[in-house]
């Protein structure tokens, strides 16, 4: 994805030479071998047991450091299902999951800068020698603090989830449900660290973990043979039980960010013939999302909200042409997403309706 705007040649000679400097680039070269396997063993006519794992050798190398990490994570896999009639399955999974740390890059650009304002300190005629050592003195710290937060380790998740899919009407329905808990260790979250740069400096660290427990249930059924109805709903419950870093300001029993409580959607589709064999499809949908937050300490508020979008899809017989009328947004809503620790906003888009041509060879 790229971005222009007007008059963009007029700067390109003072920022295009930035994109060459290393503290602006960020190289990784990574390396993975992985065995894994997994087996199923019948342990009745209606009941099944799964075991699987998976070991990886990760190793990292990051260009602009000169050093790298290295990882063996090992993900076991555990699945019990039951069967005890055709449209009907019961099951329990157990997994896990892991991501490789990684380098803050704009701290290693802040060593340098840190290290060309002490040479500036030792020779600036305008210091007194007590003057130039509490600047100096402040820079090495701030050297010290920056390398200490250079690096950051990978985080992992266990996930326990008891579920069933089953099948109704006479196979013209479905439902799925799952119930879920999710314990996160050593979670990697993005964080403004005061004592990095004036003014603080973002960038991301291992914090403590959190507990996410919820319920999900989604049904999809056909009315009749031409109408459809898919209702999806989730109850999702997030507290962070451990806080790893003393500036996040957050604390145990907070809710993660942008995590809602709850959410709803309900889609309608009706397909209607037309003339010469053309199909007619109308599709309708609506969601409904609880409010969340955007900060780890559960001050900025990102409003609960609803949103409906419309398409009506006209196809030809051999299903190759088609011409579709959508609109999003269809209220015209101001639906907030997002909200930074500036104050800066972001949302969804407004209402848009549009027209699409295709042809499927």
């Amino acid at each position: 994805m790229g971005g222009y705007f007007p008059g963009r040649e007029a700067f390109a000679a003072a920022f295009d030479p930035l994109l060459m400097v290393p503290a602006n680039t960020h190289t990784d070269f990574l390396e993975e071998y992985a065995v894994f396997g997994e087996a199923s063993y019948d342990l009745t006519d209606t009941l099944e047991v799964t075991v699987g794992v998976r070991v990886s050798d990760l190793e990292q190398e990051f260009t602009n450091t000169g050093t790298g990490t290295s990882d063996t994570p090992v993900s076991p896999k555990f699945v019990l299902s039951w069967l005890p009639q055709d449209d009907l399955l019961l099951y329990f999974n157990y997994t896990t999951g892991f991501r490789p740390g990684n380098v803050n890059n704009n701290l290693e650009f802040y060593v340098g800068q840190f290290e060309v304002q002490i040479e500036n300190a030792r020779t600036n005629p305008a210091f007194d020698d007590a003057t130039r050592a509490a600047v100096i003195a402040g820079l090495e710290q701030n050297i010290v603090d920056s390398l200490s937060r250079l690096f950051f380790d990978g985080d992992k998740l266990d996930n326990y989830e008891l579920g069933l899919k089953a099948t109704l009407w006479g196979g013209r329905a479905q439902v799925l449900a799952s119930a879920y808990f999710l314990d996160w260790k050593d979670m990697l979250v993005y964080v403004n660290d005061p004592a990095i740069a004036p003014g603080g400096d973002s960038h991301n660290v291992n914090s403590g973990g959190a507990e996410i427990t919820g319920f999900e249930l989604e049904v999809n059924a056909f009315v009749t043979d031409r109408l459809s109805v898919r209702l999806a709903g989730d109850i999702n419950e997030s507290e962070v039980t451990e806080v790893g870093v003393p500036f996040q300001n957050a604390e145990d029993g907070n809710e993660l960010r942008y995590a809602p409580g709850d959410s709803m959607s309900i889609a309608l589709d009706y397909s209607v013939p037309v003339g010469g064999d053309w199909l007619l499809d109308l599709h309708l949908d609506h969601a409904w999302v609880a409010k969340q937050y955007a900060d780890s300490q559960n001050r900025i508020v990102i409003p609960s909200y609803e949103k409906t979008n419309a398409r009506a899809t006209l196809r030809s017989p051999d299903q190759k042409w088609r011409v579709a009328l959508f609109v999003t947004n269809l209220a015209n809503d101001e639906l907030l997403r997002g909200r930074d620790l500036l104050g800066t906003l972001y949302w969804h888009n407004p209402r848009q309706i549009g027209l699409e041509l295709g042809y499927r060879l």
